[in-house]
């Protein structure tokens, strides 16, 4: 299918061509030591041993094959400079021309540093399978293309990256019923290093941008949050200790920010007088928040909300009616900016 002798058809009309072409080949003795069910269908089978002999003469240069013969260890003479084999620490460029492949393998390929850089080319790719690749810097520009893509083992590589700092997650286009599903299943399976810094998420489609590990990034200064459009609630980033910048846009779903913006409520549902909620936010910034009509944080919450805020932008966000008092009383704000939100405009234009 890789190599685009079988064409892209529905699943039905695949495995009925896929059947027919393995009986001509079956018939043709590639095969032997069928196994069959009580209704006459293969369930496995062999490669002939003529084909597979012919096999090993064409690749002796390339593949290596050892006969343990019962011995608790192999014994190997020597390996041929051409032979490939589990130490290889980058992939071809010509990879990248199997426009059709759709499932890649290189889990335990320990020594593996980058993947091609034509990676974005392989359109059709669904799986990457890469645990045990704790050498892979990175992944290379052009993936977001890949719309097709389901599965990315990323969650043991993240976590054993002690010196990431900064990830941004592109999550792309594609079927938005099943987008939503697969982003919140991807988006919780990650587990970052809790000394990120800077963390971007970006056209994601779930309904909660919110995963489990998101409270544990303690080191976090900057985190950007972009066209995720069916988020309808903003996760509560009060309690990240070293929040310095938030940035916001295209959040087409929230229509309020309230009390759980926070994240620091009391046991009767409120902030208490003693939690300090963004203990060092400098900068917040919402763009395109076109159904944003509220942000409030109601009476009787008590307690610091951004004490230390120098900046505050909010951009189209026509909807807005009002901004939280504790913005308008304020002494650190340096820099206000309003355009696009006639109500705002209106309102605070002294």
């Amino acid at each position: 299918m890789a190599q685009d002798y079988f064409s892209q058809r529905p699943n039905k009309e695949m495995d009925i061509i896929g059947k027919e072409c393995f009986d001509i080949i079956a018939r043709r003795s590639f095969f032997q030591e069928f196994v069959k069910n009580d209704d006459d269908e293969i369930l496995s089978c062999k490669m002939h041993d003529i084909v597979h002999d012919f096999a090993q003469f064409l690749s002796k240069n390339e593949c290596f094959t050892v006969e343990i013969d019962g011995r608790e260890e192999p014994f190997i003479d020597s390996l041929g400079q051409n032979v490939r084999h589990s130490m290889i620490e980058k992939l071809p460029e010509t990879l990248c021309e199997l426009y059709n492949l759709q499932l890649l393998n290189v889990e335990s390929c320990q020594d593996l540093k980058e993947l091609p850089q034509g990676f974005g080319k392989l359109i059709n790719l669904m799986y990457l399978l890469n645990r045990g690749t704790e050498s892979l810097r990175y992944l290379p520009a052009g993936i977001e293309r890949l719309t097709s893509l389901r599965r990315v083992e990323k969650s043991s590589e993240l976590e054993n990256k002690k010196n990431l700092i900064d990830l941004l997650l592109y999550f792309g286009h594609g079927n938005e019923e099943r987008k939503r599903k697969k982003d919140e299943e991807v988006l919780e399976a990650l587990q970052p290093p809790p000394n990120l810094k800077h963390l971007g998420i970006h056209q994601y489609r779930g309904n909660n941008v919110h995963p489990h590990w998101m409270m544990s990034l303690t080191d976090l200064r900057i985190l950007t949050l972009s066209h995720c459009i069916n988020c309808e609630h903003l996760p509560p980033l009060g309690k990240l200790p070293s929040l310095e910048q938030l940035y916001f846009y295209s959040m087409g779903s929230v229509k309020r920010v309230g009390d759980e913006f926070l994240g620091v409520e009391s046991d009767h549902g409120r902030a208490s007088s003693s939690v300090v909620a963004f203990p060092k936010l400098k900068t917040i910034q919402f763009w395109d928040m076109y159904v944003l009509k509220e942000w409030d944080y109601g009476d009787t919450i008590k307690g610091e909300i951004m004490p230390r805020l120098s900046s505050l932008c909010i951009a189209r966000c026509p909807t807005l009616r009002a901004l939280p008092d504790h913005l308008l009383q304020t002494t650190t704000l340096q820099k206000l900016e309003i355009w696009g939100c006639p109500n705002l405009q209106k309102q605070y234009r002294r």
